[in-house]
């Protein structure tokens, strides 16, 4: 049942994810409206030059540390999320896609791709040194700062995740415009709050905290592969290709999430258009 859960909090994670690109761009072009300060505009292309940035220097990074000859599998996580992470860039970007959809820009893929980089990183640097494609592992105090790094960035997007699914549960019933993420899969936001609202958001927090709770108790068990044949072997949590590939896969469907919202609107164009 806690990998059920756990895998549920991770696609609610990744949605939150990209809500969060979409509206930090939305916020930024507001107050710069409101305001006419073009220190908002410079926020916005200061944050997404920098996030770009830093996607790149962690990919140079894989490659330099984590790629090596006999690291095919490394090669290809690399390769393949640096293809991805260039295809939505493009998309983004595309006359077609922001005729459609005039919220898509480099902002909001800036967000997501320095997120998916982070997974790809993630999942290097906690795989298992069986092929001697993982040098931190050798390095006793860099995977101990690894691992408290890891700890403490888990727990921040655990407790982010649980204040943004509370704020966004009440812009969805207060809120009278359209959230880019429901206008660009063609879903109306609820504008009144119907009978029975504040039962039905406790069962939401409680359903929240039960998956939080799953989530964590994988992480604690190393999704569900921790051995207990040598007692006196120290447990390292996060090191499996199990964890390798839930960050692995994380970073793909955040990909392909992102993708869908900017695609949406030029495949479904009438749905588009009939809730603006």
């Amino acid at each position: 049942m806690a990998i059920i859960g756990a895998t549920l909090f991770i696609l609610f994670g990744l949605v939150l994810l990209v809500d969060c690109a979409y509206t930090w761009n939305e916020k930024c072009l507001e107050r710069w409206d409101e305001s006419g300060d073009n220190k908002w505009k410079y926020i916005l292309i200061g944050s997404t030059l920098t996030l770009y940035i830093g996607a790149l220097i962690l990919t140079i990074l894989m490659y330099k540390y984590f790629a090596g000859s006999q690291c095919h599998m490394n090669q290809f996580f690399i390769t393949f999320n640096l293809i991805l992470c260039c295809l939505v860039t493009f998309l983004s970007v595309h006359p077609t896609v922001q005729e459609q959809n005039s919220q898509s820009g480099l902002s909001q893929s800036s967000m997501v791709v320095i997120y998916s980089t982070y997974l790809i990183a993630s999942a290097v640097v906690n795989e298992p040194d069986d092929h001697f494609c993982n040098p931190l592992i050798r390095s006793r105090g860099t995977q101990t700062a690894t691992m408290i790094t890891g700890a403490l960035f888990t727990f921040l997007a655990i407790a982010y995740s649980t204040s943004r699914a509370a704020t966004q549960g009440k812009a969805l019933i207060t809120k009278s415009d359209y959230h880019p993420l429901n206008t660009a899969t063609a879903v109306p936001l609820v504008t009144n709050i119907p009978n029975g609202s504040s039962s039905s958001s406790g069962r939401s927090d409680a359903l929240l905290a039960a998956v939080e709770t799953m989530y964590v108790a994988m992480l604690l068990t190393n999704w569900n592969t921790i051995s207990t044949s040598n007692s006196d072997e120290l447990v390292i949590i996060g090191q499996s290709y199990t964890a390798v590939w839930v960050k692995t896969v994380s970073s793909w469907v955040c990909l392909l999430i992102f993708a869908w919202t900017l695609v949406a609107p030029v495949v479904f164009p009438e749905r588009f258009t009939e809730y603006q």
